[in-house]
């Protein structure tokens, strides 16, 4: 059977879709439930639970347990003085020109943390500053995350769908990704594209396109009223 997959990773909850050329079908990708929280936790063993799966292991996890504090060096940021700081700061006038120093980060964390939970990655994909997370003893990349997401629910569909060959992979993703600065939008935007195309790769997905969100259900609207003409149709995108 050849057909077509939609899957959309959202910032708080993902699904799939299934198009077999006639009707579209939701896979059961949680309880019954066609949404699974965009939620992995990972314990000390390096073991994922995701959805409300990995939000009731992270909750029972931390249940009545003692929490230790250590000092932990997390690094060393570069700060830039420019021309107007030093003439605000010398009073005599004399203006010695830009420099840079290095600031050592610390901060106290919790070394009896028995997991970690992934939420909300999807907004991260855009900022150039995070590239990975610390866990425990590794770092580990934005898209190996969000790759990890993808493949659980890819396994979902290929439970239900044991006879589906490898599909074209069809990618809901926002207008704008988040960014911090709106002059940097279109890097942020390619960043993020970027990642989710390194993702979808690691989750072993060859084949793939992009479709905005806000087009996404005027697509699927047209094709539930195909018997109509001269529509005109406004889509409103509540992100």
């Amino acid at each position: 059977m050849r057909a077509a997959l939609g899957i959309d990773f959202g910032t708080t909850n993902s699904t799939l879709c299934f198009f077999d050329g006639t009707e579209y079908h939701y896979a059961n990708l949680e309880d019954g439930k066609q949404t699974i929280p965009s939620l992995m936790y990972v314990d000390r063993q390096y073991y994922p639970t995701y959805g409300e799966s990995a939000r009731k292991r992270f909750l029972s996890d931390n249940l009545n347990r003692q929490i230790k504090l250590e000092k932990t060096d997390l690094g060393y940021i570069e700060i830039a003085l420019g021309d107007n700081a030093y003439e605000s700061l010398d009073h005599t006038g004399f203006n010695p020109g830009p420099t840079t120093y290095d600031a050592k980060v610390t901060a106290f964390t919790d070394q009896n943390l028995p997991g970690f939970l992934f939420a909300s990655t999807k907004r991260l994909l855009g900022q150039s500053t995070i590239d990975s997370v610390k866990l425990f003893e590794k770092r580990i990349k934005l898209e190996a995350v969000v790759s990890s997401m993808i493949r659980n629910i890819r396994e979902k569909a290929r439970k239900k769908y044991p006879n589906l060959s490898t599909p074209h992979i069809c990618v809901g993703r926002p207008v704008n990704y988040e960014c911090t600065s709106e002059h940097k939008q279109d890097m942020c935007n390619s960043l993020a594209v970027e990642r989710m195309n390194k993702a979808l790769t690691y989750s072993e997905i060859r084949e793939y396109s992009y479709f905005l969100e806000p087009i996404a259900p005027v697509l699927s609207h047209i094709h539930d009223t195909r018997e109509k003409v001269h529509q005109d149709i406004f889509v409103l995108d509540f992100g």
